[in-house]
């Protein structure tokens, strides 16, 4: 059962399991809402979303009656939602870490903050880390107790399987002769990325030889159709969301993202050259180290400033893409699916 809500969980998990989408903080808190272009869901206070997403959460808990629990970043939740439902529970804790987060000091994150860290001592049984040794070393870089640090084990990153075959069928689909090339850009969940998108755009006018897919993201403030008469279709396509960009990371020959984890790493799996423009301006800390190390393992660009995403978009398109290569061995632990899986599968409650 997974709790969310991010809505593109309806279209990612499997038929053989089931999710429960609770509202988010953007949908429920006013100046939130608001700030990204949404009308709330229901006009809450700040401790009133905080109860209701909790008594959500706690509601899934009684009616499944989890054995294991499993948690993504954050072990009680953005605002300790989680400490009343978790606290309760008699279920295996597992928390799941990205490996580089946006704050390196535990002083500083969100990770840490509150009853956070000392619940995530006490009360969780073990931390995966999903992303290779090599990248991050999360015990000292997030400075953990010898007591975290007991508990960590490196899965190595999670990323769609992607085979020669898949890249094959979604080039042709897109309509891609053998010596047509493709840019694929990206912005997460497009906030704060309407500068990045904007330049994608701009940029796409000036190779008409070049294929184009641009996804604002769906939290853009981006208006699509206001924005569509500056492109030419159908070389030249621009989506508010697509269910289909992890393979599209892949099958590209160039990605341009924002360096989100995702981004990165399904990208990484197909042969895509990268350019990461990372858009958030104050606290960009993991976009940026995260696609800084990588590059020592993939071709990636990384631009600290995203003003300057226009003239290496022109510089790299430019000049001669090779063809489209089979997938490379970039010599990276990509098995944290798997790995993941097993070590899940093995807990006993």
């Amino acid at each position: 059962m997974f709790l969310s809500g991010h809505r593109a969980t309806s279209w990612i998990v499997p038929d053989s399991c089931e999710y429960v989408h609770i509202p988010t903080f953007d949908s429920l808190l006013p100046k939130r809402a608001i700030k990204w272009g949404r009308t709330p869901f229901l006009n809450f206070t700040k401790p009133e979303a905080i109860a209701f997403r909790s008594k959500f959460i706690q509601t899934t808990f009684d009616v499944f009656k989890p054995d294991i629990f499993v948690s993504d970043f954050l072990p009680l939740g953005k605002f300790e939602e989680l400490y009343d439902p978790l606290i309760s529970s008699t279920a295996i804790k597992v928390l799941v870490l990205r490996g580089i987060l946006d704050h390196p000091i535990p002083a500083d994150s969100g990770l840490f903050a509150g009853r956070a860290e000392a619940f995530l001592a006490d009360s969780y049984s073990s931390i995966l880390v999903a992303c290779d040794r090599r990248i991050c070393n999360v015990e000292t870089e997030l400075r953990m107790s010898p007591k975290l640090t007991k508990k960590l084990s490196y899965i190595g990153y999670v990323s769609p399987s992607i085979s020669d075959s898949d890249i094959a069928c979604t080039r042709a689909e897109r309509g891609l002769s053998k010596n047509s090339r493709w840019v694929v850009c990206s912005a997460g969940s497009g906030k704060n990325a309407e500068a990045l998108i904007l330049s994608c755009i701009e940029a796409s006018t000036h190779f008409p030889a070049i294929f184009f897919d641009i996804v604002a993201g769906p939290s853009s403030r981006i208006s699509i159709d206001s924005l569509r008469s500056r492109t030419s279709f159908p070389r030249i396509r621009l989506h508010r969301e697509e269910k289909n960009l992890p393979i599209w990371h892949a099958a590209a020959d160039f990605v341009v993202s924002e360096g989100g984890y995702n981004s990165l790493v399904e990208s990484i799996a197909g042969c895509a050259q990268i350019i990461v423009c990372p858009v958030q301006q104050m606290n960009c800390y993991e976009q940026l180290t995260h696609a800084k190390r990588l590059s020592a393992f993939s071709p990636i660009s990384v631009l600290e400033n995203p003003d300057e995403l226009k003239i290496l978009l022109h510089a790299s398109l430019g000049r001669r893409i090779p063809a489209h290569r089979p997938l490379r061995s970039h010599n990276l632990d990509f098995a944290g699916a798997e790995t993941a899986a097993r070590s899940l599968l093995s807990l006993r409650p």
